[in-house]
Protein backbone atom coordinates (compact mmCIF):
# COMPACT_ATOMS: atom_id res chain seq x y z
CA UNK A 1 0.00 0.00 0.00
CA UNK A 2 1.56 3.27 -1.06
CA UNK A 3 1.12 6.53 0.76
CA UNK A 4 0.82 9.83 -1.05
CA UNK A 5 2.96 12.30 0.87
CA UNK A 6 2.25 15.16 -1.46
CA UNK A 7 0.43 18.10 0.09
CA UNK A 8 -1.53 20.82 -1.55
CA UNK A 9 0.37 24.07 -1.79
CA UNK A 10 -1.26 27.05 -0.08
CA UNK A 11 -2.74 29.77 -2.26
CA UNK A 12 -3.11 33.47 -1.60
CA UNK A 13 -5.32 36.31 -2.75
CA UNK A 14 -3.73 39.03 -4.87
CA UNK A 15 -6.06 41.98 -5.61
CA UNK A 16 -4.86 43.46 -8.90
CA UNK A 17 -4.84 47.25 -9.35
CA UNK A 18 -4.30 48.81 -12.79
CA UNK A 19 -2.92 52.31 -12.98
CA UNK A 20 -5.14 54.77 -14.84
CA UNK A 21 -2.82 57.81 -14.92
CA UNK A 22 0.78 58.20 -16.18
CA UNK A 23 3.57 57.11 -13.90
CA UNK A 24 5.50 59.75 -11.94
CA UNK A 25 9.00 60.47 -13.13
CA UNK A 26 11.03 59.04 -10.28
CA UNK A 27 10.99 55.92 -8.16
CA UNK A 28 10.93 58.08 -5.02
CA UNK A 29 7.67 59.65 -6.10
CA UNK A 30 6.20 56.21 -6.70
CA UNK A 31 7.11 54.94 -3.28
CA UNK A 32 6.22 58.05 -1.28
CA UNK A 33 3.19 59.44 -3.06
CA UNK A 34 1.89 57.11 -5.72
CA UNK A 35 0.42 54.06 -4.08
CA UNK A 36 -0.60 55.86 -0.88
CA UNK A 37 -2.73 58.14 -3.07
CA UNK A 38 -4.11 55.26 -5.08
CA UNK A 39 -7.67 56.54 -5.15
CA UNK A 40 -6.79 58.92 -7.99
CA UNK A 41 -4.28 56.73 -9.80
CA UNK A 42 -5.51 53.13 -9.62
CA UNK A 43 -8.53 50.97 -10.26
CA UNK A 44 -9.14 47.60 -8.63
CA UNK A 45 -9.95 45.25 -11.54
CA UNK A 46 -9.53 41.65 -10.40
CA UNK A 47 -8.68 39.15 -7.67
CA UNK A 48 -6.03 36.58 -8.52
CA UNK A 49 -5.59 33.32 -6.63
CA UNK A 50 -2.01 32.07 -6.88
CA UNK A 51 0.66 30.16 -5.00
CA UNK A 52 3.03 33.11 -4.92
CA UNK A 53 3.58 36.67 -6.09
CA UNK A 54 5.76 35.34 -8.93
CA UNK A 55 2.96 33.11 -10.18
CA UNK A 56 0.45 35.96 -10.02
CA UNK A 57 2.81 38.24 -11.96
CA UNK A 58 3.45 35.57 -14.60
CA UNK A 59 -0.27 35.08 -15.11
CA UNK A 60 -0.67 38.78 -15.98
CA UNK A 61 1.79 38.29 -18.87
CA UNK A 62 -0.56 35.88 -20.61
CA UNK A 63 -2.74 37.31 -23.38
CA UNK A 64 -5.92 35.83 -21.95
CA UNK A 65 -5.07 36.17 -18.24
CA UNK A 66 -8.61 37.35 -17.52
CA UNK A 67 -10.03 33.98 -18.61
CA UNK A 68 -7.94 32.02 -16.16
CA UNK A 69 -10.12 30.06 -13.68
CA UNK A 70 -8.18 31.56 -10.76
CA UNK A 71 -8.99 35.13 -11.83
CA UNK A 72 -12.16 36.86 -10.63
CA UNK A 73 -12.85 40.00 -12.65
CA UNK A 74 -14.70 42.98 -11.27
CA UNK A 75 -17.54 44.37 -13.34
CA UNK A 76 -16.47 46.43 -16.36
CA UNK A 77 -12.78 45.77 -15.72
CA UNK A 78 -10.46 46.84 -18.59
CA UNK A 79 -8.88 43.81 -20.26
CA UNK A 80 -5.20 44.59 -20.86
CA UNK A 81 -1.91 42.99 -19.91
CA UNK A 82 -0.14 43.97 -16.72
CA UNK A 83 2.13 46.98 -17.33
CA UNK A 84 4.69 49.00 -15.39
CA UNK A 85 3.04 50.78 -12.52
CA UNK A 86 0.32 48.21 -11.90
CA UNK A 87 0.14 46.87 -8.35
CA UNK A 88 -0.46 43.42 -6.94
CA UNK A 89 -1.60 43.45 -3.35
CA UNK A 90 -0.54 40.44 -1.31
CA UNK A 91 -3.08 39.63 1.41
CA UNK A 92 -2.09 37.02 3.98
CA UNK A 93 -4.32 34.77 6.06
CA UNK A 94 -4.53 37.39 8.84
CA UNK A 95 -5.77 40.09 6.49
CA UNK A 96 -2.56 42.11 6.41
CA UNK A 97 -1.73 43.51 3.01
CA UNK A 98 1.51 44.30 1.22
CA UNK A 99 1.72 46.17 -2.15
CA UNK A 100 4.11 45.18 -4.95
CA UNK A 101 4.66 47.42 -7.99
CA UNK A 102 5.19 45.88 -11.43
CA UNK A 103 8.43 47.34 -12.86
CA UNK A 104 9.66 45.64 -16.05
CA UNK A 105 10.60 42.07 -15.12
CA UNK A 106 10.79 42.68 -11.39
CA UNK A 107 8.41 43.47 -8.58
CA UNK A 108 9.22 46.56 -6.51
CA UNK A 109 8.36 46.26 -2.82
CA UNK A 110 6.42 49.39 -1.86
CA UNK A 111 6.52 48.33 1.76
CA UNK A 112 3.50 47.87 3.91
CA UNK A 113 1.81 51.20 3.44
CA UNK A 114 1.36 51.59 7.18
CA UNK A 115 4.28 53.91 7.97
CA UNK A 116 2.69 55.66 10.92
CA UNK A 117 2.52 54.33 14.42
CA UNK A 118 -0.36 55.68 16.47
CA UNK A 119 0.39 58.24 19.13
CA UNK A 120 -1.40 56.10 21.67
CA UNK A 121 -4.07 53.48 21.73
CA UNK A 122 -6.65 52.76 24.39
CA UNK A 123 -8.70 49.59 24.27
CA UNK A 124 -12.13 48.43 25.30
CA UNK A 125 -13.04 44.78 25.34
CA UNK A 126 -15.25 45.20 22.26
CA UNK A 127 -15.55 47.33 19.12
CA UNK A 128 -15.63 51.13 19.25
CA UNK A 129 -18.72 52.46 17.44
CA UNK A 130 -18.56 56.22 18.07
CA UNK A 131 -16.13 58.92 19.24
CA UNK A 132 -16.34 62.55 20.32
CA UNK A 133 -14.14 65.37 21.61
CA UNK A 134 -14.99 68.02 24.18
CA UNK A 135 -15.42 71.53 22.71
CA UNK A 136 -12.24 72.74 24.45
CA UNK A 137 -10.29 69.78 23.07
CA UNK A 138 -9.06 68.70 26.51
CA UNK A 139 -10.96 65.41 26.62
CA UNK A 140 -11.99 62.71 24.17
CA UNK A 141 -14.36 59.80 24.47
CA UNK A 142 -15.35 56.60 22.74
CA UNK A 143 -18.12 54.07 23.17
CA UNK A 144 -19.16 50.79 21.67
CA UNK A 145 -20.26 47.22 22.14
CA UNK A 146 -19.13 47.13 25.74
CA UNK A 147 -21.96 49.50 26.63
CA UNK A 148 -19.65 52.05 28.26
CA UNK A 149 -18.58 55.55 27.31
CA UNK A 150 -14.90 55.93 28.24
CA UNK A 151 -13.57 59.46 28.72
CA UNK A 152 -9.87 60.30 28.49
CA UNK A 153 -7.68 63.31 29.12
CA UNK A 154 -4.57 63.32 26.87
CA UNK A 155 -1.53 62.48 28.92
CA UNK A 156 -3.38 60.94 31.88
CA UNK A 157 -5.20 57.79 32.90
CA UNK A 158 -8.85 57.31 31.99
CA UNK A 159 -10.93 59.92 33.79
CA UNK A 160 -14.38 58.38 33.99
CA UNK A 161 -16.93 56.18 32.28
CA UNK A 162 -20.67 56.28 31.76
CA UNK A 163 -22.67 53.05 31.67
CA UNK A 164 -25.81 52.85 29.55
CA UNK A 165 -26.88 49.61 31.32
CA UNK A 166 -28.44 48.52 28.05
CA UNK A 167 -25.95 46.67 25.87
CA UNK A 168 -24.30 48.56 23.05
CA UNK A 169 -23.55 52.29 23.22
CA UNK A 170 -23.88 53.07 19.53
CA UNK A 171 -23.57 56.86 19.39
CA UNK A 172 -21.97 59.60 21.49
CA UNK A 173 -21.76 63.40 21.27
CA UNK A 174 -20.43 66.14 23.52
CA UNK A 175 -22.66 69.22 23.87
CA UNK A 176 -21.31 72.43 22.28
CA UNK A 177 -21.27 74.15 25.68
CA UNK A 178 -19.17 71.28 27.06
CA UNK A 179 -21.49 70.58 29.99
CA UNK A 180 -23.16 67.35 28.91
CA UNK A 181 -22.65 64.12 27.00
CA UNK A 182 -25.38 62.32 25.06
CA UNK A 183 -25.37 58.69 23.96
CA UNK A 184 -27.67 56.37 22.10
CA UNK A 185 -27.98 52.69 23.02
CA UNK A 186 -29.24 49.51 21.42
CA UNK A 187 -32.57 49.68 23.28
CA UNK A 188 -33.71 52.86 21.50
CA UNK A 189 -32.84 55.16 24.41
CA UNK A 190 -30.98 58.47 24.37
CA UNK A 191 -29.04 59.13 27.57
CA UNK A 192 -28.03 62.61 28.77
CA UNK A 193 -25.29 63.08 31.38
CA UNK A 194 -23.77 66.01 33.16
CA UNK A 195 -20.05 65.56 32.53
CA UNK A 196 -18.21 63.92 35.40
CA UNK A 197 -15.92 66.89 35.96
CA UNK A 198 -18.83 69.29 36.27
CA UNK A 199 -20.67 66.95 38.64
CA UNK A 200 -17.60 66.22 40.75
CA UNK A 201 -17.70 62.54 39.79
CA UNK A 202 -14.91 60.24 38.71
CA UNK A 203 -14.14 56.68 37.76
CA UNK A 204 -16.85 54.04 37.60
CA UNK A 205 -19.27 56.26 39.53
CA UNK A 206 -19.59 58.80 36.74
CA UNK A 207 -22.74 57.18 35.36
CA UNK A 208 -24.74 58.29 38.40
CA UNK A 209 -24.55 61.78 36.92
CA UNK A 210 -27.10 60.83 34.28
CA UNK A 211 -29.92 63.34 34.32
CA UNK A 212 -32.24 61.96 31.63
CA UNK A 213 -33.12 58.90 29.63
CA UNK A 214 -35.10 59.95 26.57
CA UNK A 215 -37.12 57.08 25.20
CA UNK A 216 -40.47 56.19 23.73
CA UNK A 217 -42.39 53.81 25.96
CA UNK A 218 -42.68 50.77 23.75
CA UNK A 219 -41.22 47.30 23.66
CA UNK A 220 -37.76 47.46 22.15
CA UNK A 221 -35.49 44.59 21.26
CA UNK A 222 -31.73 44.57 21.58
CA UNK A 223 -29.81 45.74 18.50
CA UNK A 224 -32.74 47.90 17.38
CA UNK A 225 -31.75 51.19 18.90
CA UNK A 226 -30.34 54.65 18.38
CA UNK A 227 -27.59 54.75 15.75
CA UNK A 228 -26.92 58.49 15.52
CA UNK A 229 -26.81 61.43 17.92
CA UNK A 230 -26.15 65.15 17.39
CA UNK A 231 -26.56 68.24 19.58
CA UNK A 232 -28.20 71.46 18.48
CA UNK A 233 -25.66 74.31 18.45
CA UNK A 234 -27.39 75.95 21.45
CA UNK A 235 -27.05 72.70 23.49
CA UNK A 236 -30.78 72.73 24.27
CA UNK A 237 -31.84 69.84 22.04
CA UNK A 238 -30.52 66.49 20.83
CA UNK A 239 -31.50 64.87 17.54
CA UNK A 240 -31.35 61.11 17.09
CA UNK A 241 -31.83 58.53 14.35
CA UNK A 242 -32.88 54.97 15.06
CA UNK A 243 -33.47 51.47 13.76
CA UNK A 244 -37.11 52.20 12.95
CA UNK A 245 -36.28 54.94 10.45
CA UNK A 246 -37.31 57.67 12.88
CA UNK A 247 -35.74 61.08 13.36
CA UNK A 248 -36.46 62.48 16.83
CA UNK A 249 -35.59 65.68 18.67
CA UNK A 250 -35.43 65.70 22.46
CA UNK A 251 -35.55 68.65 24.85
CA UNK A 252 -32.63 67.98 27.23
CA UNK A 253 -34.14 70.08 30.02
CA UNK A 254 -37.31 67.96 30.23
CA UNK A 255 -36.62 64.75 28.28
CA UNK A 256 -39.71 65.33 26.16
CA UNK A 257 -39.79 64.55 22.45
CA UNK A 258 -40.46 67.78 20.56
CA UNK A 259 -40.32 66.33 17.05
CA UNK A 260 -40.63 62.90 15.47
CA UNK A 261 -40.88 61.68 11.90
CA UNK A 262 -40.98 58.02 11.02
CA UNK A 263 -42.26 58.26 7.46
CA UNK A 264 -39.70 60.02 5.28
CA UNK A 265 -36.99 57.37 5.67
CA UNK A 266 -39.54 54.67 4.90
CA UNK A 267 -38.45 52.42 7.74
CA UNK A 268 -34.75 52.33 6.78
CA UNK A 269 -32.26 52.61 9.64
CA UNK A 270 -31.16 56.22 10.21
CA UNK A 271 -27.40 55.99 10.76
CA UNK A 272 -26.36 59.64 10.55
CA UNK A 273 -27.75 62.99 11.66
CA UNK A 274 -26.02 66.37 11.40
CA UNK A 275 -27.15 69.80 12.62
CA UNK A 276 -26.08 72.87 10.66
CA UNK A 277 -23.80 75.25 12.62
CA UNK A 278 -26.48 77.96 12.82
CA UNK A 279 -29.08 75.49 14.07
CA UNK A 280 -31.52 76.17 11.24
CA UNK A 281 -31.23 72.85 9.40
CA UNK A 282 -30.88 69.17 10.18
CA UNK A 283 -29.68 66.47 7.80
CA UNK A 284 -30.46 62.78 8.25
CA UNK A 285 -29.54 59.69 6.24
CA UNK A 286 -29.22 55.94 6.47
CA UNK A 287 -29.59 52.55 4.86
CA UNK A 288 -32.18 53.80 2.38
CA UNK A 289 -29.45 55.73 0.56
CA UNK A 290 -31.21 59.10 0.74
CA UNK A 291 -30.40 62.31 2.61
CA UNK A 292 -33.21 64.42 4.00
CA UNK A 293 -32.82 68.10 4.85
CA UNK A 294 -35.09 69.43 7.57
CA UNK A 295 -36.04 73.06 8.20
CA UNK A 296 -35.98 73.31 11.98
CA UNK A 297 -37.92 76.58 12.02
CA UNK A 298 -40.94 74.74 10.62
CA UNK A 299 -40.04 71.17 11.68
CA UNK A 300 -40.53 69.89 8.13
CA UNK A 301 -38.26 68.34 5.55
CA UNK A 302 -37.73 70.47 2.46
CA UNK A 303 -35.19 68.62 0.30
CA UNK A 304 -34.30 65.07 -0.61
CA UNK A 305 -30.87 64.13 -1.97
CA UNK A 306 -30.01 60.78 -3.57
CA UNK A 307 -26.20 60.49 -3.81
CA UNK A 308 -26.38 56.94 -5.26
CA UNK A 309 -23.46 55.70 -3.17
CA UNK A 310 -25.30 52.90 -1.40
CA UNK A 311 -26.36 52.92 2.25
CA UNK A 312 -25.23 56.18 3.87
CA UNK A 313 -23.20 55.95 7.06
CA UNK A 314 -21.84 59.46 7.55
CA UNK A 315 -22.84 63.13 7.30
CA UNK A 316 -21.04 66.35 8.23
CA UNK A 317 -21.81 70.03 7.72
CA UNK A 318 -18.94 72.34 6.87
CA UNK A 319 -18.08 74.88 9.60
CA UNK A 320 -19.73 77.66 7.57
CA UNK A 321 -22.85 75.54 7.02
CA UNK A 322 -22.76 75.92 3.24
CA UNK A 323 -21.68 72.39 2.35
CA UNK A 324 -22.75 68.89 3.33
CA UNK A 325 -20.31 65.98 3.15
CA UNK A 326 -21.72 62.48 2.63
CA UNK A 327 -20.06 59.07 2.93
CA UNK A 328 -21.50 55.72 1.87
CA UNK A 329 -21.08 52.22 3.20
CA UNK A 330 -20.36 50.78 -0.24
CA UNK A 331 -18.44 53.61 -1.89
CA UNK A 332 -14.91 55.01 -1.62
CA UNK A 333 -16.14 58.41 -2.74
CA UNK A 334 -16.97 61.42 -0.58
CA UNK A 335 -19.84 63.42 -2.05
CA UNK A 336 -19.71 67.15 -1.25
CA UNK A 337 -22.93 69.08 -1.86
CA UNK A 338 -22.75 72.87 -2.19
CA UNK A 339 -25.41 75.53 -2.64
CA UNK A 340 -27.71 74.20 0.06
CA UNK A 341 -29.65 75.36 1.86
CA UNK A 342 -28.50 78.98 1.80
CA UNK A 343 -28.08 79.56 -1.95
CA UNK A 344 -30.98 77.77 -3.65
CA UNK A 345 -30.87 80.18 -6.59
CA UNK A 346 -27.46 78.78 -7.56
CA UNK A 347 -28.76 75.23 -7.55
CA UNK A 348 -27.31 72.29 -5.71
CA UNK A 349 -23.84 71.40 -6.92
CA UNK A 350 -22.05 68.13 -6.25
CA UNK A 351 -18.34 67.41 -6.26
CA UNK A 352 -16.91 63.94 -5.63
CA UNK A 353 -13.59 63.24 -3.94
CA UNK A 354 -12.22 59.72 -4.53
CA UNK A 355 -10.53 58.08 -1.57
CA UNK A 356 -7.60 55.71 -1.85
CA UNK A 357 -8.31 51.99 -1.77
CA UNK A 358 -6.08 49.68 0.25
CA UNK A 359 -7.94 46.40 -0.08
CA UNK A 360 -10.92 44.89 -1.86
CA UNK A 361 -13.17 46.09 0.97
CA UNK A 362 -14.67 49.49 0.20
CA UNK A 363 -16.87 51.87 2.09
CA UNK A 364 -16.95 54.92 4.36
CA UNK A 365 -18.16 54.59 7.95
CA UNK A 366 -17.59 58.14 9.20
CA UNK A 367 -16.56 61.65 8.12
CA UNK A 368 -15.59 64.91 9.81
CA UNK A 369 -14.53 68.39 8.71
CA UNK A 370 -11.39 70.11 9.86
CA UNK A 371 -12.24 73.30 11.80
CA UNK A 372 -10.89 75.30 8.85
CA UNK A 373 -13.39 73.64 6.50
CA UNK A 374 -10.65 73.08 3.90
CA UNK A 375 -10.02 69.42 4.71
CA UNK A 376 -12.01 66.39 5.75
CA UNK A 377 -11.21 63.04 7.31
CA UNK A 378 -12.91 59.74 6.52
CA UNK A 379 -12.94 56.49 8.48
CA UNK A 380 -13.00 53.61 6.02
CA UNK A 381 -14.09 50.00 6.04
CA UNK A 382 -10.63 48.87 4.92
CA UNK A 383 -9.04 50.23 8.11
CA UNK A 384 -7.63 53.49 6.77
CA UNK A 385 -8.17 56.97 8.20
CA UNK A 386 -7.85 59.29 5.21
CA UNK A 387 -7.42 63.05 4.99
CA UNK A 388 -8.40 64.89 1.80
CA UNK A 389 -8.33 68.49 0.64
CA UNK A 390 -11.82 69.34 -0.51
CA UNK A 391 -11.13 72.22 -2.93
CA UNK A 392 -8.79 70.16 -5.11
CA UNK A 393 -10.05 66.69 -4.20
CA UNK A 394 -6.46 65.69 -3.48
CA UNK A 395 -5.47 62.96 -1.07
CA UNK A 396 -3.31 64.41 1.71
CA UNK A 397 -2.45 61.46 3.87
CA UNK A 398 -3.64 58.10 5.18
CA UNK A 399 -3.18 56.97 8.76
CA UNK A 400 -2.89 53.25 9.42
CA UNK A 401 -3.14 51.41 12.68
CA UNK A 402 -6.63 49.97 12.86
CA UNK A 403 -7.00 46.28 12.10
CA UNK A 404 -10.55 46.43 10.90
CA UNK A 405 -13.18 48.95 9.88
CA UNK A 406 -12.88 52.51 11.22
CA UNK A 407 -16.35 53.21 12.61
CA UNK A 408 -15.85 56.78 13.82
CA UNK A 409 -13.64 59.82 13.31
CA UNK A 410 -13.56 63.32 14.79
CA UNK A 411 -11.33 66.36 14.37
CA UNK A 412 -10.16 68.30 17.41
CA UNK A 413 -11.43 71.91 17.73
CA UNK A 414 -7.90 73.32 17.32
CA UNK A 415 -7.35 71.26 14.17
CA UNK A 416 -4.23 69.54 15.50
CA UNK A 417 -5.53 66.05 16.13
CA UNK A 418 -7.77 63.39 14.61
CA UNK A 419 -9.55 60.85 16.78
CA UNK A 420 -10.60 57.48 15.40
CA UNK A 421 -12.25 54.34 16.76
CA UNK A 422 -12.74 50.98 15.13
CA UNK A 423 -13.83 47.38 15.15
CA UNK A 424 -10.43 46.40 16.58
CA UNK A 425 -11.51 47.90 19.97
CA UNK A 426 -8.96 50.72 19.77
CA UNK A 427 -9.07 54.50 19.98
CA UNK A 428 -6.29 56.35 18.15
CA UNK A 429 -5.32 59.99 18.48
CA UNK A 430 -3.36 61.12 15.43
CA UNK A 431 -1.33 64.29 15.08
CA UNK A 432 -2.70 66.19 12.08
CA UNK A 433 -1.68 69.73 12.99
CA UNK A 434 0.56 70.34 9.97
CA UNK A 435 -0.94 67.75 7.58
CA UNK A 436 2.64 66.50 7.18
CA UNK A 437 3.34 62.86 6.40
CA UNK A 438 4.53 60.53 9.15
CA UNK A 439 4.44 63.24 11.80
CA UNK A 440 3.43 62.36 15.32
CA UNK A 441 3.88 63.67 18.85
CA UNK A 442 3.86 61.63 22.07
CA UNK A 443 0.37 61.84 23.52
CA UNK A 444 1.62 63.17 26.85
CA UNK A 445 2.79 66.28 24.98
CA UNK A 446 -0.61 67.09 23.53
CA UNK A 447 -1.71 69.39 26.35
CA UNK A 448 1.61 71.24 26.27
CA UNK A 449 1.72 71.70 22.50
Amino acid sequence: MSRNNSSKKPTYCFPYFQRVTPLPETREQQVQHWWVNNGQHYRLVAHITAESLTHARALLSEETWYRHPKVTLLAKAPLRLGVNGDVLLYVNSLGYWHPWLIQDDIMVDLGRARPDEPVERQAQQKAILAVTLSPDGKHYAGCGKQGLVWVYTPGSQRDSNYDTHAGFAQAVAWSPDGKRIATGDCRDATHIWDTAAAAGLAGANADVGRILICREYRQSDFFQGVYAIVWAPDSRFVASGNHYGEVRIWDVSTGSCTFVDGQQHEGSIVRAVAWSPDGKFLASAGDGGIVLLWDMSQATFFARIMPEIGPIRALAWSPDGKCLLIGGGESHVLALYQGLPYQPALGIQRRDTPLSIYSDVTGVRSVAFAPSGTHAVAGCTDGAVQVVELASGAHVYSYFGHKGAVNAVAWSPDGKYILSGGEDTHLFLWNAATMSEQYSTPLECVEEA
